[in-house]
């Protein structure tokens, strides 16, 4: 019997509507997708998502459901990929739509983006904290330009 819900991480999820939208809170993206802030945060507490938000996100504002359906099973990885690929969303809306050798550039340095968001992510490791403490701690750090590793290397697509 189907729950209506799909299990991967709401953390992620969450994340990627905060991008789309160009909010920060989870109260705005509640605002966004027209439920409460407190069923943004069952999604958390429960670790799924109904499956009426997901094709919401499809039908009303053309998010494609297939960039949301991995697994995320909360290992380094998965950190630092949901981190990596908040750093190039981010990066995206700060220059604006790149050309191809620009695009082509950003492919080629996105192993460099991930490994320093590795190397931060093991710096802070030590002091605990789940997969979901761990993206937001990072990505508070890109947030507040306390990241300098990652602008040494997004400054190679400006040079």
């Amino acid at each position: 019997m189907s729950t209506g819900e799909t299990d991967f991480a709401p953390s992620l999820y969450i994340q990627r509507l905060k991008m789309h939208f160009g909010v920060k809170t989870d109260e705005e993206v509640a605002s966004h997708i027209g439920v409460s802030k407190q069923a943004v945060a069952n999604w958390r507490l429960r670790g799924k998502v109904p499956l009426r938000v997901q094709q919401q996100m499809l039908d009303v504002h053309n998010v494609p459901y297939s960039d949301w359906s991995f697994e995320f099973d909360g290992s380094d990885g998965d950190v630092v990929y949901a981190v990596t690929l908040y750093a190039f969303d981010k990066l995206s809306k700060r220059i604006g739509a790149p050309s191809i050798k620009e695009r082509r550039l950003e492919g080629q340095i996105f192993k460099q983006v991930s490994s320093a968001v590795s190397t931060k992510l093991r710096g802070i490791k030590a002091s605990g904290g789940s997969a979901d403490t761990l993206i937001e701690l990072l990505i508070s750090y890109i947030d507040s330009g306390s990241f300098p590793e990652l602008e040494a290397v997004f400054s190679q697509l400006q040079e």
